[in-house]
């Protein structure tokens, strides 16, 4: 696993990135995964509320849906390296 990605817990399997634990090059695919979601979402967010800034640092489903997108981003990145 990824230094910075933890599973919260094994029943749920729900996954936690830390930013700051990222290496250079997976904090880059995080942040095209996080504009990525936000442009497919202009005015509502993932969940159905208006998207501001605040709310997109604050919503857990947004945060869900970069998370799977970044880890879809980074297994690209796993394979290439192999």
């Amino acid at each position: 696993m990824v230094a910075g990605i933890y599973e919260t817990t094994k029943s749920v399997k729900s996954i936690y990135v830390e930013y700051n634990s990222l290496s250079p090059e997976h904090k880059k695919q995080w942040d095209l995964a996080l504009d990525e979601v936000s442009q497919k979402h202009p005015i509502k967010c993932v969940c159905g509320r208006l998207c501001t800034g605040l709310h997109e640092r604050t919503c857990s489903k947004f945060r869900a849906a970069v998370t799977k997108n970044f880890l879809k981003r980074i297994g690209g990145l796993n394979e290439r390296s192999k």
